[in-house]
């Protein structure tokens, strides 16, 4: 069984492509699901920052969805759903759109 967590894990880890982008925020949970169990998590995010330009992004609907496939090891897919940003500046107002990239993890629980 150890042999096919661990196996699972790195088959995830190398599924899941790097981006160079804004992440999915959760809040951080120092547990994992119970074995067979899907937990699903939902959030809205709206971030505004003031400075040379006012830049604004809304994302939603924020998805994070855990199963637990081991007591100790749970698989994760999250999705920051879709994204609007906002950047005014003195020139004008640009505004853009489109879906966020899905994320696909795992979760493994070292020591309690």
């Amino acid at each position: 069984m150890k042999r096919f967590a661990a196996g699972l894990v790195l088959a995830a880890l190398a599924a899941a492509p790097a981006f160079a982008q804004k992440t999915v925020t959760f809040a951080y949970q120092d547990m994992i699901v119970p074995l067979r169990t899907v937990q699903v998590e939902l959030g809205w995010t709206r971030t505004d920052e003031e400075g040379a330009g006012e830049f604004g992004a809304t994302e939603a609907p924020g998805t994070l969805v855990r199963l637990g496939v081991h007591p100790k090891l749970e698989l994760r897919a999250a999705w920051a759903g879709w994204i609007e940003l906002e950047e005014r500046a003195v020139g004008g107002t640009e505004r853009a759109s489109g879906a966020a990239d899905v994320e696909i993890g795992a979760k493994l629980m070292l020591a309690e």
